[in-house]
């Protein structure tokens, strides 16, 4: 047990964590979001989709949580609030680069 309390004050250990969360939770964000959009209707889209998107937004406060225990600088709420504004941009870019690809032009 100390050897965890050790590696949580470590920095570069919870910084490493944070951006490993947060690049999960965002890719698993960018996934299951799709799946709640275009994905079919009924019991499977809870299971499939739903709850996923969850855990997903889980990583991505997980990662803002372990990102502020690294600086120390700002308030929890606000580490959390940017990692979350930064995938929904993140996931906005990738969806308007998709479209703008294969709507190229010509098409």
């Amino acid at each position: 047990m100390t050897q965890i309390s050790a590696l949580l004050k470590d920095k570069r250990c919870t910084r490493t964590v944070g951006v490993a969360a947060g690049t999960l939770g965002w890719i698993g964000t960018a996934f299951f979001g799709t799946i709640l959009i275009m994905g079919e209707r009924g019991p499977a889209l809870a299971l499939y989709g739903l709850l996923p998107a969850l855990l997903s937004l889980g990583m991505l406060a997980g990662g803002g949580r372990f990102w502020s225990r690294a600086e120390e600088q700002a308030s929890l709420g606000r580490y959390i609030g940017i990692t979350l504004a930064a995938a929904v941009a993140l996931i906005a870019l990738f969806w308007g680069a998709s479209v703008a690809i294969t709507r190229g032009p010509g098409q």
